[in-house]
């Protein structure tokens, strides 16, 4: 279905309880219903338009097999602990909820973002582990090194000194999060910080 309707309304402002107003910008520039960019636009200068943030999110291509996927997303450091990729995220959402989706996922999220994404009800998309091997290079050495990142799981072989000689593991390549479950987990938030909100 990808992207034919639209819940944010292109130009619509949002007002952070702390004053400052923020606009919502549809991009266009791929012409297609494949993709939704969205960015955030505040009144940095005087006259001048300033990215505050911006999400991407793809539909279906060949790569991501009739997926919600979000490319990018990201807040300028000036702009954080504003809840704005919260914001951002909540919109995206409302996209894929008009859209008739059921699920918004990520393509190998960075450790330093789980948590972000956790807190919205991802969860790892049981069809896409893979399995990450790489051989030894002494077959008596030890794994002797454990760690975890979500619900990727990672041993590490190493020598007497110290040197690695192999990573085993599986790995998630997509997690997941169910719209209405993300929507519900984020709407208070998003009413207590912002007005404006659909």
């Amino acid at each position: 279905m990808g992207f034919e309707l639209s819940a944010i309304k292109d130009q619509s402002i949002f007002k952070h309880n702390d004053g400052q107003f923020f606009l919502f910008e549809r991009i266009n520039k791929w012409h297609s219903r494949n993709k939704l960019h969205l960015r955030l636009i505040t009144e940095y200068k005087e006259n001048d338009d300033y990215d505050a943030g911006y999400i991407i999110v793809s539909y279906g291509d060949s790569y991501h097999n009739q997926r919600y996927v979000i490319s990018t997303i990201a807040v300028d450091p000036a702009f954080q602990k504003l809840y704005l990729g919260s914001l951002l995220m909540y919109a995206a959402i409302k996209e894929v909820m008009i859209n008739q989706g059921v699920f918004l996922y990520v393509f190998q999220p960075f450790p330093a973002a789980l948590g972000f994404y956790i807190k919205l009800g991802f969860f790892p998309d049981p069809e896409g582990v893979i399995e990450e091997k790489k051989p030894l290079v002494n077959p008596e050495a030890n794994l002797t090194g454990r760690y975890v990142i979500g619900e990727d799981v990672f041993y590490d072989a190493f020598d007497e000194k110290g040197l690695m000689y192999a990573r085993l593991g599986r790995k998630h390549r997509y997690w997941q999060a169910n719209v209405e479950t993300a929507h519900n987990i984020l709407y208070p938030k998003i009413i207590s910080y912002f007005t404006g909100i659909i």
